[in-house]
């Protein structure tokens, strides 16, 4: 008695292939947007991708999207529509935060938008931190040039103490 049995690729191994087959056609077919303003490494691709799915050919639009940084008057890199500076993201991710915890910490953030940074961040470290050097060298200056008393100095601890106790509690 003869049965005939197809054989299925396991749900992994047909995952890696199609994976496979996306990074190979992406590598062939990418093509390159117009720069973002203040960073010029940071463009977008847009590719229409085919692939066979259980039998089917289906089409994929596989777009990266603009990384959502922004340059405010100063010179300021700031998440789009955001008042959050690119450094406060970076310092906060540096020092162990999670996306999640990012947003928690700051309200006004979207979760994607976080990830675009932190994914431009990691894909650009020594500009972006050369960057954050920048601006933390730029803060010390103006500190120093209107001063802080120490009154002013123990109520910033005070308030970012509470802060942070509020935040992580």
């Amino acid at each position: 008695m003869e049965t005939n049995v197809r054989h299925h690729p396991s749900p992994i191994t047909h995952h890696l292939s199609i994976r496979l087959s996306l990074r190979r056609r992406l590598r062939r077919e990418r093509t390159f947007a117009a720069p973002i303003t203040g960073f010029p490494e940071a463009t977008f691709t847009i590719d229409w991708l085919n692939f066979v799915y259980h039998g089917r050919t289906m089409a994929l639009r596989v777009t990266a999207e603009r990384v959502p940084l922004e340059s405010d008057t100063h010179g300021v890199m700031r998440v789009a529509g955001t008042r959050v500076p690119l450094e406060t993201v970076v310092e906060a991710f540096n020092a162990g935060a999670s996306p999640e915890e990012i947003v928690l910490s700051y309200p006004s953030l979207e979760l994607a938008d976080v990830y675009a940074v932190i994914g431009y961040y990691l894909h650009h470290k020594v500009e972006v931190d050369e960057y954050v050097v920048d601006q933390e060298r730029r803060a010390e200056e103006v500190r120093a040039h209107y001063g802080v008393d120490e009154f002013s100095r123990e109520l910033r601890e005070r308030l970012l103490a509470r802060r942070a106790k509020s935040c992580f509690s």
